[in-house]
């Protein structure tokens, strides 16, 4: 994998990923591009506008956070087509020179094909108008969402167990604030028949001293009751999986809010606490200098196993959060959270196609040395 902050500045400045590529490729930066001559520029494959616009720098480049995060969200891949097999470019859904608007609302992902016709007025058929590149772009996004959601969600199909801990009280929370029927749910009425649950589906049950909620018999109706409701709250919420190749150039267009999916290795420690026969824990992730971490009670595991060993230590698991905090500190990201649930690692997470197409530009991870370059043209700052 290679880095290359010249790329991403390149499709920041309007540049089709193609082009952008070659162009790294070759070794250029944003500065050597702007010392070369005319000629070489054009047999890089520039065009008169291109190099007017790269001399004169009449229009700021999209904000790296705009830019990563309408990438992100369209899985690189242009909205109306949907063929990954095509370079994309970012393009202003309202022109920049009427708009001067770089925010994600104003940027669409489109094929060099369809940015084509975005820019082509037709007499006799219809063009590919901004209204439709909108709902284009908002149809694809939904999808993505739906995506990753059912992804997260599809390996407890397969195993009873698969879930390792349920933050019983967040999941109820989130479940009303989606307007979900939690009554309605089919489970609920074997859960509060076994007096783990209230009628309106809050979890009542509290741990034994010293051991977890899921110890007694009782534990099959609670367990298929929460997994029937995170999968409730999975099909109505937008989550972002970030698994596994976390990186603070991409991470960081993340808002307190965000639901997110982190898969990887997972340090787990215990934590001091005031309260009586609260067991503590923190978990944290690590990797390219972004760091997860949450804070929550071992007593809500989902079996021995998980209270005693998975969740303990260190081990390859999934965690659901949302995402309560942002920092920088030391040259990293740190993403807190407040866990939703936690899971057994799924190998199918790890097969999106649009985390191959950032791995295969570079996009995805910024270099352990950061640059000048990179931070004049990004404004990133520790």
């Amino acid at each position: 994998m290679t880095n290359n902050p010249t790329e991403r500045a390149l499709l920041a400045r309007g540049f089709d990923s193609e082009l952008a590529a070659s162009i790294r490729r070759q070794g250029y930066t944003v500065e050597s591009l702007k010392r070369a001559d005319d000629r070489s520029l054009t047999a890089l494959g520039l065009s008169d506008a291109q190099v007017d616009s790269l001399r004169q720098e009449t229009r700021p480049p999209i904000p790296t956070e705009d830019l990563t995060r309408v990438l992100f969200d369209n899985r690189w891949v242009c909205c109306v087509c949907r063929d990954a097999s095509r370079p994309i470019i970012v393009h202003h859904i309202r022109e920049w020179s009427e708009s001067r608007d770089h925010s994600p609302a104003n940027l669409a992902v489109l094929c060099l094909l369809h940015h084509g016709q975005a820019h082509t007025r037709h007499q006799l058929e219809q063009n590919l108008t901004s209204s439709r590149i909108v709902q284009c772009k908002t149809d694809w996004e939904a999808q993505v969402r739906r995506k990753d959601a059912l992804a997260i969600q599809s390996g407890t199909q397969l195993q009873a167990d698969t879930w390792f801990y349920f933050n019983h009280l967040r999941i109820y929370e989130l479940a009303l604030e989606l307007g979900i029927d939690i009554t309605a749910q089919p489970a609920l009425p074997a859960a509060v028949a076994a007096g783990v649950c209230q009628a309106d589906g809050a979890v009542c049950k509290a741990a034994a001293p010293g051991s977890f909620m899921y110890a007694d018999s009782d534990r099959v109706p609670l367990y298929v009751f929460m997994l029937e409701l995170l999968r409730s709250v999975l099909r109505d919420a937008p989550v972002r999986n970030i698994s596994d190749y976390l990186d603070r150039g991409v991470l960081g267009c993340l808002v307190p809010g965000d639901i997110v999916f982190v898969q990887g290795q997972h340090t787990f420690a215990p934590q001091p606490s005031t309260l009586p026969d609260v067991q503590l824990s923190q978990g944290r992730r690590s990797a390219n200098r972004v760091v997860v971490s949450f804070v929550f009670d071992l007593r809500e595991a989902t079996s021995s196993s998980a209270w005693s060993m998975w969740l303990r230590g260190t081990g390859n698991v999934g965690c659901l959060l949302r995402v309560q905090r942002l920092s920088r500190a030391e040259s990293k990201l740190h993403i807190e959270g407040t866990v939703l649930a936690i899971r057994s690692a799924y190998s199918e997470l790890k097969e999106r196609h649009y985390e191959l197409h950032l791995l295969e530009s570079g996009l995805l991870q910024m270099p352990e040395d950061d640059s000048e370059e990179d931070f004049s043209l990004f404004g990133e700052a520790n």
